[in-house]
């Protein structure tokens, strides 16, 4: 693989490894048995070293692993050691829509079975959703939005008051750091799909979701039931099933830890999530989101 065009804003590791926008990395993966990969990678970069070097190293097929973990960086370890204080409203506890409609219109892409093909690369178009799902005016830090909620009537979120009230708090600036997304943790359903680019990549039995965000969601279209109540994660539990030309995902099992967006909009582990896809033409799809969580607000 030939990779160029590189942002300079990454590092190559966590002691500070940098590199430029002129690095051109030439990544090679050559089985060596039945379930390793040898990896080697060549850098080349000479606005930083004077140079290419090169480094190599296995990559064991992990047969054990039932699922791809979604965790980033060193989520795993932060969450693990405490770094985020419990919050007794959304976490899950210890121990324990319409449909949309298009008219006719340019002819849809589809998959040899006669579905629609979803696959590609896409950039949502949700401007200020990231900054308040509800239209709002501009703020210190925070672009204005044209809002995004269709129902209730009044397209306002339907808080309980504890809700509000935590809401609220979440916007000081003292508690900026506590979004997970600052952190590197994945962003949550349905935030994932409002706040970078991301691939679909769509195979049989299968739809998957990479982010720009370095998460990834997995959904099967097999008919199988969700993990067990006890599993939560942070972008849940996704199953998801064709009706016509519209790709339904439900998802539970959540940890209740994501926010919806930077201004502290509410999610619990009592969320569920049912999502619509639905192609309006070859590279446009329309997407729809029901929220429902008994938790934090009064009605989905």
């Amino acid at each position: 693989m030939d990779v160029t065009n590189h942002s300079d804003k990454t590092w190559f590791d966590m002691a500070g490894a940098f590199h430029s926008d002129t690095l051109h990395v030439v990544e090679r993966y050559s089985l060596t048995d039945a379930d390793t990969l040898r990896y080697e990678v060549t850098i080349e970069d000479p606005k930083s070293f004077t140079r290419p070097w090169k480094i190599s190293m296995p990559i064991y097929r992990q047969k054990e692993m039932k699922r791809v973990p979604e965790y980033a960086c060193q989520a795993e370890a932060e969450e693990a050691s405490g770094d985020f204080t419990r919050d007794p409203h959304t976490w899950y506890p210890k121990g324990k829509s319409e449909q949309t409609t298009t008219a006719a219109a340019p002819p849809i892409r589809r998959a040899t079975d006669g579905k629609p093909n979803l696959g590609g690369y896409y950039s949502p178009q949700a401007p200020g959703a990231n900054y308040g799902l509800e239209e709002h005016k501009e703020g210190f830090g925070f672009p204005e939005g044209p809002g995004f909620i269709i129902d209730p009537p009044d397209k306002k979120l339907p808080m309980q008051d504890w809700a509000k009230a935590e809401q609220q708090d979440r916007m000081g600036p003292e508690r900026g750091y506590e979004d997970p997304m600052a952190h590197c943790f994945a962003s949550g359903v349905p935030r994932s799909m409002y706040t970078s680019s991301f691939q679909i990549l769509q195979r049989p039995g299968y739809v998957v979701f990479f982010f720009e965000r370095m998460a990834h969601r997995i959904i099967p279209l097999d008919g199988r039931s969700h993990v067990p109540d006890h599993v939560r994660l942070w972008h849940g539990d996704s199953v998801g099933h064709w009706e016509g030309n519209t790709l339904v995902v439900e998802t539970t099992n959540f940890n209740g830890k994501s926010w919806l967006n930077e201004v502290g909009e509410i999610v619990s582990y009592a969320e569920t999530v049912v999502e619509r896809f639905t192609p309006v033409d070859r590279n446009t799809i329309n997407y729809q989101a029901t929220v429902t969580d008994p938790l934090v607000y009064t009605r989905p």
